[in-house]
């Protein structure tokens, strides 16, 4: 900012109130544009900015305190630490360059896309998230996530595998089973108690696998079940 301190450098209009600068008037330049030192005023406390710190926001000149009020003060990327000057994202209380707001896996920037954080406050995509974290069916290999509309997802725990319900039948003919339709699993095949008794030697009777494993992925709570019976769990989704 530039002060003519009655040297009589400016000659022109100020730009606060549209009057003419004349002769030997006080002055100053700031922002390319000319104002009397009594019109350069911080827009909210009315205090003269001549030979003080300033902040022009969107036009608008502030002194330093105001700015501080106002939160007008620098956001700091909380990826990059590097001052944010153009577009904020605001996410999980902390402020992003749109750049730095991306998945941690694919790199996929996130700004306005549906997004999930683990318990280290890593950012997935949802996608992602799922496949790092969501169980697998051992039938069909495929994730095992909440369908459309539900907010939570459900899964059967047997022999320390996991299973969409659905999957969840008997590997000779097919039966679902379930809490009441028991699972008698012969050499890690899953059989109803008709079809082990099948497979199984007169000598031998078939048996019912105690579940005993726990719940290790994030976000599923285990219900506690009957000894002998698979355990079918409930999870929130994100």
């Amino acid at each position: 900012m530039e002060h003519n301190n009655l040297n009589c450098q400016f000659s022109g209009v100020c730009h606060n109130c549209n009057k003419q600068i004349n002769g030997c008037e006080s002055a100053c330049r700031a922002m390319e544009h000319l104002y009397h030192v009594q019109c350069f005023l911080c827009c909210s406390c009315g205090k003269q900015l001549i030979g003080k710190a300033f902040y022009n926001i969107d036009g608008k000149v502030y002194c330093e305190q105001d700015y501080t009020k106002l939160e007008l003060a620098p956001k700091y990327c909380y990826f990059c630490g590097k001052i944010i000057k153009e577009k904020i994202i605001q996410a999980l209380g902390r402020s992003y360059h749109p750049s730095c707001f991306r998945c941690s896996v694919c790199q996929t920037e996130l700004d306005g896309i549906p997004f999930a954080q683990d318990q280290e406050s890593r950012i997935y995509c949802v996608p992602d998230y799922h496949r790092k974290f969501f169980p697998t069916c051992a039938v069909c290999h495929k994730l095992i996530v909440p369908t459309k509309g539900n907010k939570e997802i459900l899964r059967v725990v047997s022999m320390g595998k996991n299973f969409h319900v659905d999957c969840f039948r008997c590997e000779d003919c097919g039966l679902q089973l379930s809490n009441k339709r028991q699972c008698y699993p012969q050499d890690q095949h899953i059989l109803c108690l008709k079809c082990n008794g099948k497979r199984t030697p007169k000598s031998r009777s078939p048996q019912v696998t105690p579940v005993n494993t726990p719940c290790d992925s994030p976000n599923i709570t285990p219900r506690c079940l009957p000894r002998g019976r698979p355990r079918i769990l409930r999870g929130k989704r994100l």
